[in-house]
């Protein structure tokens, strides 16, 4: 029998014997200090909350992220809009192959490896194009970028998303100088290529996608920063106003301190990779929302954390996807 994934559970169904990965485990405590697990369940389709309020004596040392459990259950509405299972039974679980539980980025890895060499292959720049052929002619690193996550659960949380997004981020700066040609398009789209370099060493790619080390104590957009002055540093003559402003697009590509920036943009650049950042990472993230949670009969999400509302995707039908990402004409 077919696994049901967990965009497919609906609220009310029952769930029996089906197997999740242990995405996050906490043992809290209810006013009557009886001991509950909080845990988040995942696959490849999404993550949804669970709580097993019965947790027998001795399970909390046995639980451990990244591990699977077969659950009994049932599905039910918690908060208002929103999925939540209730556990009956947990009993753990050996996965052989992770591919099901690991969520995939929706484009062909190999084609979006192609598509990152015909455009660092297209700067002109001869010091950003050494800039990034130092980097990407490094095979553990090219692996590495090609694999990671974007985020942990926002956007482009899943095996090559990173790549995923930073090409879209790259067609999205590509139009903007088509349109605009005062400013540098080389710099943009070097810029575009690495703002996000520092999450290649950011997360963790195994059982579940998380923060490395490294992620947590230095921050993604500080570790990129890092990473492309100590490539610079290896390039000789690099033009100091060149370094100057690749950096600061880069720092500034969350458009404000409160959202992580260290600056606010302040070239021409800075300011078309922030928005063109911006809005990848929202449109995605809709998508991903809508596409994780069953909608209600009113066709409208539940509460969605990263945009702080519910969403309405609409009547609209998605259009056939048949593989290919139709190429700009510039």
């Amino acid at each position: 029998m077919a696994r049901v994934p967990i965009k497919d559970l609906e609220i009310g169904s029952t769930v029996s014997g089906e197997v999740y990965l242990l995405a996050q485990s906490n043992v809290d405590k209810t006013k009557k200090g009886d001991p509950y697990l909080r845990a988040t369940l995942a696959d490849s389709t999404g993550r949804i909350e669970a709580r097993y309020w019965d947790l027998p004596p001795k399970m909390e040392e046995q639980l451990e992220v990244g591990s699977g459990v077969r659950i009994d259950g049932s599905v039910e509405e918690y908060p208002a809009g929103s999925r939540q299972v209730r556990i009956e039974r947990l009993q753990l679980v050996e996965i052989q192959d992770f591919s099901p539980f690991l969520p995939q980025a929706k484009r062909d890895l190999e084609e979006m490896r192609r598509e990152l060499q015909q455009v660092l292959a297209d700067i002109e720049d001869p010091y950003l194009s050494q800039l990034l052929d130092h980097l990407f002619s490094d095979e553990e690193f090219e692996t590495t970028f090609g694999r990671a996550p974007a985020a942990k659960k926002y956007h482009h949380a899943c095996i090559g998303g990173l790549l995923e997004h930073t090409l879209a981020v790259v067609r999205l700066c590509s139009f903007v100088a088509h349109e605009h040609p005062e400013i540098h398009r080389d710099l943009l789209l070097t810029a575009a290529i690495l703002h996000d370099v520092g999450k290649a060493t950011s997360y963790s790619v195994g059982p579940v996608l998380d923060f490395t080390d490294e992620g947590r104590l230095i921050n993604h957009v500080a570790q990129g920063a890092l990473v492309v002055q100590t490539a610079i540093d290896g390039i000789e003559g690099f033009p100091q106003d060149l370094r100057n402003r690749l950096l600061h697009a880069i720092l500034a590509h969350h458009g404000a301190l409160e959202r992580g920036s260290p600056v606010v943009p302040k070239t021409l650049e800075a300011l078309a990779l922030h928005h063109a950042d911006w809005m990848d990472g929202d449109i995605r993230g809709f998508l991903d929302a809508v596409e994780s949670e069953p909608l209600s009969e009113d066709g409208w999400t539940g509460y969605v954390k990263m945009f702080g509302t519910r969403l309405y995707p609409g009547p609209v039908e998605s259009p056939e996807e048949d593989g290919e990402v139709e190429q700009l004409p510039f």
